[in-house]
């Protein structure tokens, strides 16, 4: 079985051997090792937008910093010279 790693997609050549392949989505699952939501999910993107790459992941968190950036940025160009523990003091 394959394992699926937090966050990153499937190699593509086992993209590519799951869209070759021909059967239904239980015999090509349980033969890559893989869901067969994954194999499903791979088919249809391939079919509706003709891609057999993976899409790009969205993270719809907003960054926790992201309201201290112009005051971070001013604070580096003080003293650019500064390693970031200093900074940070």
């Amino acid at each position: 079985m394959m394992s699926w790693r937090c966050g990153k997609a499937y190699a593509q050549d086992l993209r590519d051997r799951v869209l070759a392949a021909k059967g239904r989505l239980r015999v090509v699952a349980e033969r890559f090792g893989v869901s067969q939501a994954y194999v499903s999910r791979v088919r249809s993107r391939h079919e509706r937008l003709g891609q057999a790459s993976a899409g790009a992941q969205h993270n719809h968190v907003p960054l926790r910093l992201a309201g201290l950036k112009a005051p971070l940025l001013a604070q580096v160009a003080l003293a650019p010279e500064q390693t970031l523990v200093q900074l940070c003091q």
